[in-house]
């Protein structure tokens, strides 16, 4: 067996920004809605997560080394495209993939019958939201998430901007807070790509808001757009010492997206518990749930 094959493809050992525009061609024309394959993501995990973009015409994936030295993002393209690369692929060392949707799950058995098992990724599995429904909060199920705003709106002065030049090192001393109360492993990297986000802001073309808090900076959440009708919010922070300020920017960032955005991609959990019992009591309408594919 041979180790990392892919000799007929454009191979980019770093993720730049040269490669924006056809890794979202590539992403846009073959549905491919995850968070985890935009190439906002992609270029800013790039460093911690290890991660090198192979391309050709007809398809994109990447190489996460942080997952194991020949792991690999199901491929996103053609059909033909695909079944090339992992016909090529399957044969190499330690060969796995990752996350796979159903869809993609039954693309491998299809074509590949039983040679790989499955391992549902929960950690990995994205959270949806109903931007509609969190701009009204009626019902059953927004009812932690209105008793928590109404709280904070009571107790403190709270006020919302639109991230600019201006303010934008106030949004970054929101990160450096967060940042002194870090808990587990994945939170330095998360800093760090959190901050890469904010100083490099206009260029990538995100958008956000920051949060005031009794006239302090407290609080900022920025995303982009995955599809005409999806906001992917890549990263949210709140002052943890306010109750329920939580709440308070994720809910801000829903109300401040564009005319005709359906849906919030609140991405993973990476099974931190506190992350995952919180984006749980926002409640989800629904999940995009992934597996992991290992060679048997």
């Amino acid at each position: 067996m041979s180790h990392h094959l892919v000799d007929h493809m454009h191979i980019k050992k770093d993720i730049d920004l040269a490669a924006r525009s056809q890794v979202e061609e590539l992403r846009l024309t073959y549905g491919q809605e995850l968070s985890a394959y935009a190439f906002l993501s992609l270029y800013l995990w790039q460093k911690p997560m290890g991660l090198s973009l192979y391309m050709d015409e007809d398809m994109y994936t990447a190489r996460i080394s942080k997952f194991g030295s020949n792991t690999w993002f199901f491929p996103c393209g053609s059909a033909d495209a695909v079944l090339r690369f992992l016909r090529e692929q399957q044969e190499t060392v330690d060969f796995a993939l990752c996350y796979l949707r159903e869809r993609d799950v039954c693309f491998l058995q299809e074509h590949f019958s039983d040679m790989y098992r499955f391992v549902h990724d929960s950690d990995s599995s994205e959270y949806i939201y109903d931007c509609e429904g969190h701009r009204t909060l009626c019902g059953k199920p927004y009812a932690n998430v209105r008793t928590q705003l109404h709280k904070i709106e009571r107790e403190h002065e709270l006020v919302v901007e639109t991230i600019t030049d201006q303010n934008i090192s106030a949004c970054i001393s929101v990160i450096q807070k967060w940042e002194s109360l870090r808990e587990t492993e994945w939170s330095e990297e998360t800093v760090q790509v959190d901050l890469m986000a904010l100083k490099e802001y206009a260029s990538l073309g995100m958008d956000g808001i920051l949060v005031w808090a009794d006239e302090q900076p407290a609080g900022v959440a920025v995303g982009y757009p995955l599809t005409t009708d999806t906001y992917d919010l890549f990263l949210a922070k709140a002052d943890h010492s306010i109750p329920g300020l939580g709440y308070y920017v994720q809910r801000a960032f829903f109300l401040s997206r564009p005319e005709g955005v359906r849906w919030i991609n609140m991405e993973e959990d990476l099974g931190i518990g506190g992350l995952r019992n919180m984006k749980k009591r926002l409640a989800p309408v629904r999940m995009n749930e992934l597996w992991s594919a290992y060679r048997k």
